[in-house]
């Protein structure tokens, strides 16, 4: 095992006394000893899935490994257990290591390739509380609350993501995850893809959101597609399509789209991006994620979710949720708000306005629709129809446009060619410029 997968293995924190401790976390400190079955003086019994839901539900934030060094230091035949045991608990557990300050030396010499360095708890304390205070609580609220406006339902979703988020980025910041990623299920047109959409935006608002759909690609060669072909392959010199939009775009959010339709390769490859938060292209080049944000959606059903995505991979997900239709209320709400915005838009850039109590009944009518796609684009109907009976009025109000509309929609249903109808032909030199209307 690489010990640079584990970066909280990286280092453990020293401590004269143990008030230090408690007087610098607010969480609580167990010995290595309550998370242990037993020891019998040979082997050291434990359970994994004991510890991991001891460690989660007590929101543990320091291990003290006082005990198990001590007893390491007459006991060199139990280096190995110890050495595998730190590896294991390394797979889920990401809070904090700490010792006495007078086991430190036996670290050093009976396991000195655990933990590459100690640090004094009173020196990372003080750069730790600097560190905090550097981030913008407030801010990222802020930031939050206005992705939250934009994504209409999901009330619960948006609850956890604050909460996410202001978490990750007090980890990120000590160095502790270097990507948030975030799988959201659901049935296609429900507000995933236009989640992605709104918090590139919100955080980069001049940017591209960076944006790879798995539907794009067939399944040979994919992992090329995405990351670039090796040296002496067709296509090398071109790059992967996720190596050439990061480059393209300062977005630090990556939107991965039907991502059902990965393969085992793609699921290997992410395991290990969001694992250690870089990745290593073709060409040897290494390519650091370090504060992406990483949304995944899929049209995945929870039970097929269980069955199509490895285990080592759905443990690696920040957040894993399913989106459900809109209630009645939520999608009149979506279906106003978007009107509203299409109508104000078209006056800014055309000066006609639209009545909107003119069209009320007409859009009341899309909330019987579950897609948002297909709503959005009804609702654009319903405002252009009767935008253009306003737009295209001769001075004389001689409604031209409207009919030439009428007349071209029975044509085409019509074996006659578009161009060979006279009363199109007709109509068409009897209208103006339409700048003359305007």
């Amino acid at each position: 095992m690489k010990l640079s997968n584990y970066k909280h293995l990286q280092r453990i924190y020293v401590y004269d006394s143990i008030q230090l401790i408690k007087s610098y976390s607010e969480k609580r400190i167990v010995s290595i000893g309550e998370l242990l079955n037993d020891y019998n003086g040979l082997t050291i019994f434990y359970s994994l899935e004991k510890i991991k839901e001891k460690v989660k539900k007590e929101n543990i934030d320091f291990i003290d490994i006082s005990s198990l060094v001590e007893i390491v230091n007459f006991r060199s035949d139990m280096i190995l257990q110890v050495e595998i045991l730190f590896f294991k608990l390394a797979k889920f557990y990401d809070g904090n290591y700490c010792l006495r300050s007078d086991c430190a030396f036996i670290l050093d010499e009976k396991v000195p390739f655990i933990f590459k360095k100690t640090i004094p708890l009173e020196e990372q304390k003080e750069r730790l509380e600097a560190e905090m205070d550097e981030i913008d609580v407030k801010s990222i609220s802020e930031i939050v609350d206005n992705i939250n406006s934009e994504l209409i339902g999901h009330d619960i979703f948006k609850n956890d993501f604050k909460k996410n988020l202001l978490k990750y980025s007090f980890l990120n910041n000590m160095g502790n995850r270097k990507i948030l990623s975030i799988l959201i299920c659901g049935e296609s047109g429900i507000g995933k893809t236009e989640f992605a959409k709104i918090v590139s935006k919100k955080m980069y608002p001049n940017e591209d959101l960076i944006k790879i759909n798995f539907g794009n690609y067939s399944t040979e060669g994919v992992l090329n597609s995405l990351i670039g072909a090796p040296l002496g392959y067709k296509g090398c010199e071109e790059g992967g399509e996720l190596i050439n939009k990061i480059k393209k775009s300062k977005s630090k959010v990556i939107l991965i789209d039907e991502f059902e339709k990965a393969t085992p390769s793609i699921y290997n490859f992410f395991y290990e991006l969001l694992e250690d938060g870089v990745f290593t292209d073709r060409h040897g080049n290494r390519h650091d994620l370090n504060g992406y944000i990483i949304i995944f959606t899929s049209n995945m059903t929870q039970e097929i979710y269980q069955e199509h995505i490895p285990n080592s991979l759905r443990s690696r997900f920040d957040m894993v949720y399913y989106f459900e239709n809109l209630q009645y209320d939520e999608k009149n709400y979506y279906i106003q708000k978007n009107a509203k915005k299409l109508i104000n838009e078209l006056e800014q850039n055309y000066g006609k306005k639209v009545n909107y109590k003119n069209i009320e009944s007409e859009l009341a009518r899309l909330v019987v629709y579950e897609n948002l796609r297909d709503i959005k684009r009804k609702i654009e109907d319903i405002v252009f129809d009767e935008f253009f009976s306003k737009y295209f009025y001769h001075k004389d109000n001689i409604y031209i446009l409207p009919y030439l509309f009428r007349k071209v929609k029975i044509i085409q249903k019509t074996a006659l060619p578009l161009r060979e109808e006279p009363l199109v032909l007709f109509v068409l030199r009897l209208i103006p410029d339409p700048a003359a209307y305007q």
